[in-house]
């Protein structure tokens, strides 16, 4: 209670700094950095609870689970303190009156960031801009259903149907985690540079997400063993990171105050 109360203290804040002060070209790629940090979360987790396991047991007998759990819980609440002060550090004090939704102005002539000539979602009409909004949020509603049924699913074969240790699976996952945050940092590199069109990069991670869909079933799938699963998460998780970054920075752009 004390660590979710914490924890969301910068958020509020932090959203409206956010809609303040972040030019609209932006938003989209920070989003996919959000995204990152999510899965970023599923790379170092298993890392932190093992060092908060040798920290508590000391080498000793075995923790009751409850008791472990526990202290997950006050490492989550000493995570949420420093968050909040790391937000209460960097927000600023004062709103800078800048228009978001200006062109490129003779400071921003040598910024990295080189935007493709497409439709703008901020340059739409406000009924465009609010369906973008709807459908985006229903997007983002649906997606984790999705992928957590994938994982489940994924889990449950690979440990029932192969015989797969339980610490085996969990280090895939972790590593296929690491692969989205990869195929992320790729798209963002080459959407900053001008390379790929955002509305091309969500075309084909729904389609390569897609295809991974299909190797979860017999047939396609079932010449590669276990491993056509493992293909199929990297194909799902990665488009998925990527297209949900996408889709939250389109809505993030298109909505207004």
């Amino acid at each position: 209670q004390v660590g979710s109360f914490l924890g969301s203290l910068p958020i509020i804040p932090g959203q409206i700094f956010w809609s303040k002060i972040t030019k609209q070209k932006y938003k989209t790629i920070w989003m996919i950095m959000t995204q990152c940090a999510r899965n970023f979360g599923l790379v170092i987790g298993p890392l932190f609870f093992a060092i908060l396991k040798v920290a508590v047991t000391r080498g000793g007998e075995r923790v009751n689970p409850r008791s472990m759990m526990a202290w997950v819980n006050v490492f989550m609440l000493i995570l949420s303190i420093v968050s909040a002060l790391f937000g209460a550090a960097i927000l600023p004090v004062k709103i800078p009156e800048i228009n978001l939704d200006e062109g490129a102005t003779e400071d921003e002539a040598d910024d990295i960031f080189k935007e493709t000539q497409e439709t703008k979602p901020e340059q739409l009409c406000d009924k465009d801009r609010e369906q973008i909004v709807t459908r985006m949020i229903h997007y983002s509603f649906e997606r984790p259903f999705t992928i957590s049924a994938v994982e489940v699913a994924t889990i449950m074969m690979l440990e029932v149907y192969y015989g797969w240790d339980s610490y085996l699976t969990g280090t895939c996952f972790t590593l296929i985690s690491g692969m989205g945050i990869v195929l992320s940092f790729i798209c963002t590199g080459a959407m900053m540079k001008g390379y790929l069109k955002e509305s091309s990069v969500f075309f084909w991670s729904s389609v390569g997400g897609l295809g991974g869909c299909f190797l979860l079933f017999e047939g396609l799938g079932s010449f590669m063993g276990p491993w056509g699963l493992l293909v199929a998460d990297c194909l799902i998780y990665g488009g998925a990171t990527v297209a949900n970054g996408i889709a939250e920075g389109w809505a993030s752009r298109a909505a207004k105050e």
